[in-house]
């Protein structure tokens, strides 16, 4: 049980962190630029598995 809320702690940590690089870029200069984009692309996967993964991890949580 620790090491499962351990790996939801970090979860969220990385899940904080990268929301605020990607606001930090999407209110930088260059925000529109085609490598900017393909950068929020790849953040919003990141946020996306993360979050799957922070569902997964209650779930085992709630069976276990």
């Amino acid at each position: 049980m620790n090491i499962l809320r351990s790996n939801l702690t970090f979860i969220r940590e990385e899940i904080a962190r990268i929301t605020e690089v990607k606001t930090q870029l999407e209110n930088g200069p260059g925000a529109r630029s085609d490598d900017a984009v393909k950068i929020f692309g790849t953040y919003e996967e990141i946020l996306s598995n993360l979050n799957s993964l922070l569902r997964y991890e209650y779930d085992a949580e709630m069976n276990g």
